[in-house]
């Protein structure tokens, strides 16, 4: 009898995931790097008060709600596949 469980899959779950993550990062960024060019009285006043660091680039385009998730699951992932991997599934 033909079994599909989601456990023998999970190395292509993983790489699905992982790389609908990476081109959702890439729009973002090109978003983020392509946007319209402002005038030069106004770059120089908001230069003044935004000191991005790369932290702050970051959430200036990505939500942390979304970031939160992101980093979650990831850590779920790793630790779920360190629990499976000390307590092998006896079948």
């Amino acid at each position: 009898m033909f079994r599909l469980s989601v456990l023998q899959y999970q190395w292509l779950i993983l790489a699905l995931f992982s790389g609908a993550i990476l081109v959702l990062g890439t729009v973002l960024a090109y978003m983020m790097i392509w946007r319209p060019r402002k005038d030069n009285d106004q770059a120089v006043a908001e230069s003044r008060y935004e000191g991005y660091s790369t932290v702050g680039w970051y959430f200036s385009f990505m939500p942390w709600v979304l970031t939160l998730v992101y980093v979650s699951v990831i850590v779920f992932a790793i630790v779920y596949a360190l629990i499976k991997i000390a307590n092998p599934p006896n079948w």
